[in-house]
């Protein structure tokens, strides 16, 4: 049977009123949610931080399930650290994975361009989670409760004279660089999910 969008919307809002009785979170279309709001996904809350025209959002950990003590790797490569394996086999990340199916993902794309600006390390493509780059952060920053955490944006890449560095941002905030090899700094990882995809939105 076809419904039209009159019809959709009172159930949405039938459904809606069930589960507030239950004592569930509230039900709502991961394009109509404002940034910073948070979304119950299993055990953990994400945030809202980015969209885009298609109403495709950008979903980041909340600071308080911080993965906390992961080394970036060997050398300030994203795509071969340790930091990628862990935003994509995390347990946050995992359930995500199992509730709303690989479906409901949009593909990442995390361009590798040093701080310094060069490009040896082209584009992450392809995971469903993965860390900010230093852009992502910068250009969403008021959407952001940031937190001490590892960013993708390397310093130098093997081409220049920099240190293997990776980008961070500190507790307050500010973006500087640490040392890949020892870097622990906390891991958040983000994924966009697809503009008509219903979430539970924690209120």
């Amino acid at each position: 049977m076809k419904i039209n969008k009159e019809q959709e919307q009172v159930i949405i809002t039938l459904y809606n009123e069930i589960m507030k009785e239950r004592g569930q979170n509230k039900q709502i279309a991961v394009q109509d949610i404002d940034f910073k709001k948070s979304i119950q996904v299993g055990d953990y809350t994400w945030s809202a931080f980015s969209g885009d025209k298609d109403g495709n959002t950008g979903i980041l950990l909340d600071k308080k399930h911080t993965i906390k003590g992961v080394q970036f790797g060997e050398d300030n490569n994203y795509s071969t650290s340790n930091v990628r394996n862990v935003a994509n086999d995390c347990e946050p990340s995992k359930q995500a994975l199992k509730i709303f199916g690989k479906d409901a993902f949009i593909p990442l794309e995390i361009d590798l361009l040093s701080h310094d600006g060069l490009r040896d390390y082209g584009v992450c493509r392809g995971d469903l989670f993965g860390i900010l780059n230093y852009d992502m952060y910068r250009n969403n920053r008021e959407n952001i409760d940031y937190s001490a955490m590892l960013l993708a944006t390397p310093e130098s890449t093997p081409s220049g004279d920099g240190p293997s560095c990776v980008q961070c941002v500190s507790s307050r905030g500010c973006v500087r660089y640490g040392g890949a090899r020892w870097n622990d700094w906390g891991v958040r990882p983000f994924y966009i999910l697809k503009s008509d995809i219903f979430v539970s939105l924690v209120e």
